[in-house]
């Protein structure tokens, strides 16, 4: 795991006894390079969405089809509006890793919940970014072994070019 460096405008935080998740410490990045990832899943879809370079790719670019060996690990989050989330898709392995299934959950910065205030405030980062968004920490299991984990958020866009979904994936990092 990449640790971070002044001036990297990394997030810290997630820390804290009332998450609802597995998460334990989550580092964020803005990412410009494939060269970061140390997970085949991770790569793959920046990968494909940096492919679509000059132009980001729009939401209906994204057929899950085309990601087939890694559906387990992916997710997708719909805009509502600015501050309004809804996660539509999230594959076995996300919500192994997350610790819950979160299909068809709709969070808020205002959310009762503290971990899903803290999500909507990073999809909130990267509407307004408009770049990817790699993640990495370290999280328990539901068996209670620690593993070091990464991901990646990529904004899609609709036809007026604002930020429509993001599509992600998880996995965890083996040494």
């Amino acid at each position: 795991m990449r640790e971070p460096i002044e001036g990297d405008k990394v997030r810290f935080g997630d820390y804290h006894a009332e998450r609802q998740d597995n998460f334990q410490m989550i580092y964020r990045y803005p990412v410009f390079d494939r060269e970061v990832f140390h997970t085949d899943v991770v790569r793959h879809l920046y990968d494909w969405w940096s492919s679509f370079a000059p132009q980001p790719p729009q939401w209906d670019d994204f057929d899950i089809v085309q990601h087939a060996k890694f559906t387990s690990n992916i997710y997708l989050i719909k805009v509502l509006d600015q501050d309004w989330y809804e996660y539509r898709l999230n594959g076995d392995k996300v919500a192994y890793l997350v610790g819950e299934t979160m299909q068809g959950v709709k969070f808020t910065l205002d959310d009762a919940v503290p971990s899903r205030r803290t999500l909507a405030a990073y999809c909130h980062e990267i509407c307004e970014s408009k770049v990817p968004r790699r993640c990495d920490g370290m999280l328990y299991l539901p068996n209670g072994q620690e593993v070091n984990f990464e991901s990646l958020d990529c904004p899609l866009f609709n036809e007026q070019g604002e930020v429509s979904h993001t599509i992600g994936a998880i996995a965890a990092i083996h040494d």
